[in-house]
């Protein structure tokens, strides 16, 4: 959950949002996972609104070498937003890339 307050009016804005994420390990060098999130979005401030979200993903990780922390990853994802006026919006994007976590500072 986020808020926001002003200090002026004392109204606010929040976002509360719920996450889950499966992943199966059982690969020794493919990680598949599905996501699924849900969000709900009050505005007060300039006016009173309430807009939601709906979304899900699946993600396939690819790690080449076992050792390191270096992977590929193949990632799709659906969002679903529907504005309390107006049409619905939907968008989905598609995410090839690479990740390298690493302390560079040693």
């Amino acid at each position: 959950m986020s808020e926001f307050k002003e200090d002026a009016s004392g109204d606010k804005d929040t976002v509360t949002s719920i996450v889950a994420k499966f992943a199966y390990s059982g690969w020794e060098q493919w990680t598949p996972r599905l996501e699924f999130q849900s969000s709900e979005e009050k505005i007060e401030l300039g006016g009173k609104a309430t807009n939601k979200f709906i979304g899900y993903g699946a993600v396939l990780e690819y790690k080449p070498y076992t050792d390191t922390n270096f992977r590929y990853h193949l990632a799709y994802n659906n969002v679903k937003e529907e504005p309390e006026t107006g049409d619905d919006i939907t968008s989905q994007e598609v995410v090839l890339g690479a990740r390298l976590m690493a302390d560079f500072l040693k």
